[in-house]
């Protein structure tokens, strides 16, 4: 629709829009030059079409850290997971300007024993020019901690002669050996 038209003028529009930033950089409100659109018809030389812009924001892309895995371990009263593997990013744009830095960490959220326990990822970021335009994703990392293995001791049973049941007499006071750090039992 063309609005500022004089009478019964012989006016239309052609041609398909494009929208072009000033520059490829995140930002809120950005200036969008939109061309690419023309006057048509017999009164089409009494008239200029006014540069048209609109406005647009750009969000930062993910970049999803990739290569890594965790590794299932026996538990150990630790949050800590061991990582294996290199690092890498998936989702750069060609020709940006952007390094992973840092060295990976992994952490369980709690040390219990589990199945697909979520790993967290810390101790990476990233750099260069166009780092801004993104924002840095970890992988899902997954792994499972086994139970502890505990034995128990200073029990014995004790020998006898042959009496037909299969009872046996066991001395000694039970201990556990194996509880890991600052594990209680009772």
């Amino acid at each position: 629709m063309l609005g500022g038209i004089l009478g019964p003028d012989d006016l239309s529009l052609t041609g398909t829009p494009t929208g072009q930033l000033p520059i490829k950089n995140i930002g809120v409100s950005k200036v969008v030059s939109i061309s690419g659109v023309a006057l048509a018809g017999g009164d089409a030389g009494n008239y200029a079409l006014v540069p048209i812009t609109a406005s647009a924001s750009i969000s930062p892309a993910p970049l999803t850290v990739t290569g890594l895995a965790a590794q299932d371990k026996l538990y150990d009263s630790t949050v800590s997971a061991t990582l294996t593997g290199s690092p890498g990013l998936a989702g750069l744009f060609g020709g940006d300007d952007v390094s992973l830095i840092g060295s990976a960490s992994g952490v369980f959220a709690n040390p219990n024993v589990g199945t697909a326990k979520v790993v967290s990822i810390t101790g990476l970021s990233i750099t260069g020019l166009d780092a801004g335009n993104y924002l840095l994703v970890h992988c899902r990392l997954t792994a499972t901690i086994s139970p502890a293995s505990l034995t128990v001791t200073g029990l014995a049973a004790q020998s006898r002669i042959y009496d037909g049941l299969i009872g046996a007499v066991i001395t000694g006071t039970p201990a556990l050996s194996g509880v890991i750090g600052s594990d209680a039992f009772r």
